[in-house]
C-alpha cells in the first residue's frame, strides 16, 4: 500500500511523533510511506534530525488553492492508495486535490482533539467524502459527532493511541542527581509543566502529605520561569521545597520514566487520549491520574490505576498517600496496567486497526 502522511503541526508535538512512529511500523510491514509538512523550521528540523525525507506545501488555510494544486501534482506523480490527515484543516485540501488529480486515493482523518468543533456547512460535502475518521478515544468521537450529527457510523473507527516498543538507553540517575534515598518513593510528572496538566494541583496535594516520604521530579519543558517560581512558592509554604525538582526538557523523557516508582498525571483539561498515561502502562508503572479524559477509557480505578476528579488536590493527596504507604497496592496496579497494555493496547494491535481503517 502507498500512503501519504500529512504532518499537521507548525511545532513538533504528540501528533507529529504519532505520525512518525506509525509510518515507521507501516514501512517495517512493507508499505510505502511519504511525508508532506508545513514549511516550518520547528517541524522540518525534527524531520531532518530523524533522517526522514519530506516535501512541504504552504497549507495557509483549509481552502488554500496553492496547496490544493501542489498536492494534486504530488498525487499525479505518486499514485497513492491512502492520504492520512491529522487535522480538519487538511480535509478540504486533500479531497479537492484528489478530485483535481483524478486520483483514487482514500482520505483518512485521525481526530486527535476532544474539542466540539463544528464543520463549516460550506465544506461539509468534502468531509462526507472521507473514507474513514479515526477517533483516538470514545470521548473524542462522542464530542465531535455531537457537533456533527451528519457523520455516519461506517465512517468511524475508535482506535486508542499506543506506544511502539523502544530500546533501553542509559541516562543519568535521578536519585543520584537529586540525592533521593533508595527507600524513598520517586514520584514523577512527565510532560509540559503547566497549570492545565495539573502541576499546581500536584504540588498542593503533596503539601498536604508532607509527612510522607517522597521526592517528585517534573520531567519536561516548563511553561515559564514565573510558573516554576509559583510552584516552588506553594512547595515552600507546604514544607516540601527540598523534595520538588525540575529536570526540564529532555528528548529522553521515556528513559527517565523508567525510574519512577509512582507516576502522577492529574490533567485538569479534557485530554483526548494522553500518551503519557499509555507510556506508563507500557512500562508497568503505578499511575495516579484523573478521570476526566480519554485516559479513563483504559485506566480502571482501583485495578490499573487510581483515578481522582480533576483539580481536587485533597483527593489527589489521598490517592498518592495510598500508594506511598501500600507497596503491595502500588505493585498490583503497576502489574495490572502492564498486563492490560500488552493484552489490549500493544503497538502491533494499534497498527493492525489503522491498516483495517485504510482498507
Amino acid at each position: 500500500m502507498k500512503i501519504l502522511q500529512i504532518i499537521p503541526g507548525k511545532i513538533w508535538g504528540g501528533a507529529e511523533q504519532y505520525i512518525v512512529d506509525l509510518a515507521r511500523e507501516l514501512q517495517n510491514r512493507g508499505h510505502y510511506v511519504d511525508f508532506l509538512a508545513h514549511d516550518r523550521e520547528a517541524v522540518t528540523s525534527q524531520l531532518h534530525k530523524r533522517d526522514i525525507p519530506y516535501r512541504t506545501l504552504p497549507f495557509k488555510w483549509s481552502l488554500d488553492m496553492a496547496s490544493v494544486r501542489g498536492l494534486a501534482d504530488i498525487l499525479r506523480e505518486g499514485n497513492y492508495d491512502v492520504i492520512h490527515v491529522h487535522s480538519t484543516m487538511f480535509v478540504p485540501i486533500a479531497e479537492l486535490a484528489v478530485a483535481r488529480a483524478g486520483s483514487n486515493a482514500r482520505v483518512v482523518m485521525t481526530r486527535h482533539e476532544a474539542h466540539r468543533t463544528k464543520v463549516n456547512i460550506f465544506v461539509r460535502h468534502l468531509f462526507r467524502r472521507l473514507h474513514r475518521i479515526i477517533f483516538v478515544s470514545n470521548l473524542v468521537q462522542r464530542r465531535w459527532r455531537g457537533a456533527n450529527s451528519w457523520i455516519t457510523d461506517p465512517m468511524c473507527r475508535v482506535i486508542h493511541n499506543s506506544i511502539p516498543p523502544y530500546e533501553f538507553k542509559d541516562v543519568e540517575s535521578l536519585r543520584e542527581k537529586y540525592g533521593i534515598p533508595a527507600d524513598v518513593p520517586l514520584l514523577m510528572f512527565a510532560g509540559r509543566v503547566k497549570k492545565s496538566k495539573g502541576c499546581t494541583v500536584i504540588v498542593k496535594a503533596l503539601s498536604r502529605i508532607a509527612d510522607r516520604p517522597f521526592h517528585i521530579v517534573f520531567v519536561g519543558a516548563l511553561k515559564s520561569e514565573a510558573y516554576q517560581r509559583d510552584l516552588m512558592e506553594i512547595a515552600r509554604k507546604g514544607g516540601i521545597a527540598n523534595r520538588v525538582h525540575f529536570y526540564g526538557f529532555t528528548p529522553d523523557a521515556r528513559q527517565f520514566m523508567r525510574q519512577a516508582d509512582i507516576a502522577v498525571a492529574p490533567s485538569v483539561t479534557l485530554d483526548s487520549c494522553p500518551l503519557t498515561n499509555i507510556e506508563y502502562l507500557q512500562l508497568g508503572k503505578c499511575e495516579v491520574s484523573t478521570n476526566n479524559g480519554g485516559q479513563a477509557e483504559y485506566l480502571e480505578d482501583g485495578r490499573t490505576a487510581l483515578l481522582v476528579n480533576p483539580g481536587d488536590d485533597k483527593a489527589l493527596a489521598e490517592a498518592i498517600a495510598r500508594v506511598i504507604d501500600d507497596v503491595e497496592l502500588r505493585e498490583s496496579l503497576a502489574r495490572a496496567g502492564k498486563e492490560h497494555f500488552d493484552k489490549n493496547m500493544s503497538y502491533t494491535q494499534f497498527v493492525d486497526k489503522v491498516l483495517e481503517a485504510y482498507q
